[in-house]
């Protein structure tokens, strides 16, 4: 059993998710583990603040009952007659604002990709989306692969340490336990 995604298992993950299977499921469906699954899904899931056709994002508690208008003033992009409820902004400018968090986000799927709610929901998503999460995980493992981060002035610095050293026997342990204040990376990195 591989740990790595393709592309295809991961487009399978992502309709299993929007068909609300378990990890059970789906880990049997791909021929994973359960636990990669869920790794999965934690590791490469996006937070998105979006809201649903007519309302945009709103997180407050008080969404359902507040009449407040006119919050923005001038800089608003909804001017009308209608509540700031509607506007993108409400969050940002009223002083009545209190946060709510959908808890189903902490618990196991993890995204709202399967959520019944998620037509009627103007609070922040996680979502897990195939694309994203194969691009996401590219990157990382490129990064990973790319070698040291250090600039050439650096390596000059360490190799003044370390090349005479090495000229006169001593092993590269023994380097880096006696000056390892000095060259300030672990003995792996030398």
């Amino acid at each position: 059993m591989s740990k790595f995604f393709t592309y295809e298992e991961r487009l399978t993950l992502q309709k299993c998710l929007k068909e609300s299977h378990s990890f059970k499921e789906i880990a049997r469906r791909l021929d994973k583990d359960p636990t990669t699954i869920s790794r999965e899904v934690r590791k490469h899931l996006s937070e998105v603040a979006t809201g649903y056709p007519g309302f945009s994002y709103n997180a407050c508690r008080n969404r359902f009952n507040c009449r407040k208008k006119g919050l923005c003033g001038k800089e608003c992009t909804r001017r009308s007659a209608v509540n700031c409820k509607l506007c993108q902004k409400c969050n940002d400018n009223c002083q009545d604002f209190i946060e709510e968090i959908c808890m189903a986000r902490f618990r196991v799927p993890y995204v709202c990709n399967g959520c019944q709610q998620i037509g009627k929901c103007t609070l922040l998503k996680s979502l897990y989306d195939a694309e994203h999460a194969h691009v996401k995980s590219h990157k990382t493992i490129s990064e990973s692969r790319s070698g040291l981060c250090v600039c050439e002035e650096e390596i000059a610095r360490l190799n003044a340490i370390i090349s005479p050293l090495v000229q006169q026997g001593q092993s590269i342990h023994q380097i880096y336990v006696s000056h390892e204040n000095e060259l300030m990376c672990s003995e792996k990195t030398i």
